[in-house]
């Protein structure tokens, strides 16, 4: 017995073909199975396996779902409900003509790979970035040592404030990619010492100017 295909569901069509839509439920499903309940789990491909016959859209009744997997009837509208709130699903109410509830029809989603891969991408780099962190903290006072410089609480301040914020970091972003803990280290250092003179060369000339005044106040009572 062939199955009457709605002409909704021909409208609601989410994919090309069943391939792409199996393609996408495989993605969706990777993303979703270690939260997946055995009674989700059974919801999800019964669904799955409806869908195929419009790829992308399934019609079946909450009850029939709860028949053909064996499960209760609000396990299976929760089940719905996790669909929709992970991205999977949405759901298309329709209305009759005498305005009672009509069917409702499952839309399952394209796998969003791009935003996938850009936050996979973002926590490779943010763990090299905590990796080579923690490398040059613990060597830090090694690389400070062998370029005859005594670290203080300051240094470590300092060292603190480079790596948390990039517009004071002395590395060009474009740079940070392929950097190596010894340049990193060679850079922060330099960083350090750098901080130092400026601070040595402001007390030198504070002294100074003091010492300016004093003597003019000396020939002052000179001249008197």
């Amino acid at each position: 017995m062939s199955t009457v295909i709605p002409l909704m569901a021909k409208r609601l069509q989410s994919f090309n073909s069943v391939a792409e839509f199996n393609q996408n439920m495989n993605y969706h499903y990777t993303n979703i199975k270690d939260t997946l309940t055995k009674s989700y789990d059974k919801v999800f491909f019964e669904m799955k396996k409806h869908a195929c016959k419009v790829a992308g859209v399934c019609w079946l009744k909450q009850s029939t779902i709860a028949d053909r997997t064996k499960v209760s009837l609000p396990t299976v509208e929760r089940a719905i409900k996790f669909l929709v709130n992970n991205g999977v699903i949405k759901v298309v109410h329709t209305k009759r003509k005498n305005g009672l509830n009509g069917a409702a029809y499952y839309v399952f989603q394209p796998y969003d790979l791009e935003a996938e891969e850009i936050i996979d991408y973002i926590e490779e780099v943010a763990a090299e970035v905590a990796e080579l962190q923690n490398d040059g903290a613990s060597e830090v006072g090694q690389a400070l040592v062998s370029q005859g410089i005594e670290g203080t609480k300051k240094d470590v301040n300092l060292l603190s404030s480079l790596s948390s914020n990039p517009s004071l970091n002395p590395l060009k972003q474009d740079e940070k990619d392929n950097i190596s803990p010894a340049r990193a280290h060679e850079s922060t250092v330099s960083s350090i010492s750098k901080e130092k003179e400026s601070k040595n060369k402001a007390s030198e000339k504070q002294s100074q100017q003091q010492n300016t005044k004093k003597c003019k106040k000396k020939r002052k009572r000179y001249s008197h």
